[in-house]
This record gives structure tokens, sequence and C-alpha cells, in this order.
């Protein structure tokens, strides 16, 4: 959430000076922060399923042009403190920083690399049907770079490689995986960019000495069909293999398809629908329901995700925002370390979550906002997850300078 911030920030500012440096502090409510199941009895090792959570963030940031180039970085440091459970507390960070470059010909391309270290989710998603109530710190990396020759033209090639790790402090299977993708786009007239390519994966999770390679096929549409909407569409046809955890073999298609739709200059809705497999999903970045104690991390077989998301500007200074999403799992306990064989029993899930959040920002440099969420699971059986309910509600004042 906040390199969001941060990076609106320097967006602002960019007009004088390439800097943004500030500070941030958000204080929260999570009626059942460890996500204990429906009607579970309180473990020993949580004193309250209920908690107040007190955030303290430091965040700087650069946006600088230099001749055909252009480099950014952005990080944040957050100290996260409970109030009653302080067993919990933790320090976090984000950090994202790339490199945006051109020749005088038309090749271009970017190098990018980001890490996010957080208090991962009490609830691991496979293997068992209770929450872990260890503290347990994930982290992810990931390095990116990418090349395009022709740009400015109708045709364009493309290529790139992505290197990711996903990694616990104590509980979670360590993933890494290397992708590589070759294709090209073709633009029609400026309403329509049709594109197709290839993308092949070669994974690892080293604590139960998986791996795993997989192939797709993408063919993807950018459409235009008016100056206030924009339709964005990948169809990919693919195949995952693993060397241990067979039963999270998947062949067949995944997608995704987003709608940007702006009536007038102060309401804008975002539709996005999204079906991949765990690993992929493992490395999406969403930060419109972001928490001090959220997880990106998802060892299903395949997720099947759709997000609403509207925003009102009311006036130059406050904006209100209401989102939902619901993401449906299917899940095996085939990446459970203490399986002595993988199993293939199968489960499944739904994570729903409704949010209504409001910002007010008097100045430049000040901004405060207020955020109400509720997020329910329901579940097919009790075998490898469960069901479960949370309300959260936060404020959090942001002051950002420019040096």
């Amino acid at each position: 959430m906040l390199a969001t911030a941060l990076l609106g920030c320097t967006a602002a500012f960019g007009e004088t000076s390439p800097y943004v440096i500030g500070i941030s502090e958000t204080y929260s409510h999570d009626s059942n922060f460890v996500r204990l199941p429906d009607g579970a009895t309180l473990p020993a090792t949580v004193y309250s399923k209920t908690d107040w959570i007190a955030t303290t963030a430091l965040f700087g940031g650069i946006d600088q042009p230099f001749g055909r180039q252009r480099f950014y970085a952005n990080v944040s440091i957050r100290d996260n403190h409970f109030r009653y459970n302080n067993v919990y507390n933790n320090s976090a960070f984000d950090l994202v920083g790339g490199l945006d470059w051109s020749t005088i010909e038309r090749v271009s391309g970017n190098l990018n690399f980001s890490s996010n270290r957080t208090l991962a989710s009490f609830d691991r998603g496979t293997g068992n049907n209770a929450p872990n109530n260890t503290k347990n710190i994930e982290q992810t990396d990931q390095f990116a770079a990418s090349v395009r020759v022709g740009v400015v033209t109708d045709l364009t090639f493309e290529g790139g490689v992505n290197h990711q790790t996903q990694r616990f402090s104590v509980v979670g299977n360590k993933l890494e995986q290397d992708v590589w993708n070759l294709g090209l786009r073709e633009r029609f007239g400026g309403e329509l960019t049709l594109g197709a390519g290839v993308r092949f994966v070669d994974g690892r999770y080293p604590d139960i000495d998986d791996s795993f390679k997989g192939h797709d096929l993408d063919l993807s549409a950018n459409w235009v069909p008016s100056p206030i909407s924009t339709v964005d569409v990948r169809l990919s046809f693919g195949k995952r293999s693993h060397s241990l955890a067979s039963a999270q073999d998947f062949s067949g298609a995944t997608g995704a398809l987003s709608w940007k739709w702006q009536p007038t200059a102060k309401l804008t809705f975002n539709t996005q629908l999204n079906r991949s497999t765990g690993n992929e999903s493992s490395f999406a970045t969403s930060t419109f329901f972001a928490t001090p104690i959220s997880s990106k991390a998802d060892n299903s077989r395949v997720t099947t995700t759709l997000a609403l998301d509207a925003s009102y500007e009311a006036s130059a200074k406050i904006r209100l925002d209401l989102g939902y999403s619901s993401a449906s799992r299917n899940l095996t306990n085939s990446l459970s370390v203490n399986a002595a064989q993988p199993s293939s029993a199968t489960d499944g899930d739904r994570l729903q979550r409704l949010r209504f959040g409001a910002r007010w920002a008097p100045t430049r440099t000040l901004e405060f906002n207020c955020n109400l969420s509720r997020e329910a699971r329901s579940a097919d059986n009790a075998t490898l997850t469960y069901a479960y309910q949370s309300n959260t509600v936060g404020c959090a004042a942001q002051l950002a300078v420019q040096p």
C-alpha cells in the first residue's frame, strides 16, 4: 500500500524535484487477526482473538529521468506493533526499483527489482484445516528484465526473463521459479493491439525436493473502444508438470481480463477476472486490500479471482473507494512437508472481501485515510481448509515532503 502511495507522491512532486520522503502512522483493529476458524477455541499461544495494530512507516523515493533513460526507486520500512499479542510484533519493508532505457533506434526495455517482507498470513492454505499460530515472516523477491524492438512501429517484438523467490522464516515451502517469455504485438489502428507469444516456467520447491516445468501459449488483446474505456485480455493454454507433487499438475486454459471504465472525470470503475495456477498467484501483486498482516502466498492448484473496484473523486482533496473481490481455490495437500507421500486429495474454498475507504488530502504533503473491510471464507469441507470471518477498521495519517 505504501509503495503505491509513494509512487503517487513521487509523480505529484516530479514537477520540481525527483525526490520524496515521508512518514505515516496507521492504527487498525482486526476482529480475528489470527484467522481462527468459526467456533474454534482460542489457542493457548494467542492472548486475544481481536487486536489493535499500530504501524509506523518511513518511506522515500526517487523518479529521475536522464537522457533517454529513467531511474526510479521507492522504499518503505514499517514497524508493526500489536497491543495484546505483542509476540507478533515485527518489522516489514517494501522495496521497488528499476531502470527504463531506450536507444536512438527502435530498441527499448527495462530492468526492475522488488522485495517485500511481511508477517505471513496465519492461514497457510493447504496441508491442514487449522491456522498456524507461529510468528512467520514471509519474503518475496523478484528481478525482471525485458527488451522490445519496434515500439513506435505497428509491429513490436518483445522478450523477457523474470526470477522469483518466496521464502518463510518458520512455516511454508520455499518457492523459486524462472519465467521466460517471447512474443510479438501488432497494432491495428489506435483502438486495437493483438499479441501472441510463448512462455516457459522452470521452478522448484526445495523443501520437498519437488521441481516443476511448464509452458504456455499466450494470446493477448488491448482494445480501446472509446476514450473512457479500455479492455485488456490474455488467454493462455499451458501445462505444469511436477517431479514429486503430481497432484499439482495442471493442463488447460488460464488467463486474465481487465476493464477500466471512466464515465466521468470523477468516477472510475476497474474490473478484473483472473484464473491462474498457484505458483503464478503467489507473485501477483494487489494493494487494494493490503494490511500489516497480509500474504500473497498461494499453494493452490488453480485460483480464480474476480475483483470489482470503484473510485469517486468527490473533490480535488477527497476520494472515496469501494471494492469487492472473490477468490476461489482448488487445493491439494501435495506440498505438505509432513506427508510421507504426496496425497491426491483435493479441496476448495472461496474468500470474499468487501472494503470501503475514504481519503482526504488537505495539502500536497498531508493525507488522511480510513478503511473499513470485511472478509469471509467458506470451505467445501474441513480437510485442507476451513471457514472464518474477520472485520477490520483502520485509519492512517501520512506526511510526504519534497526535499
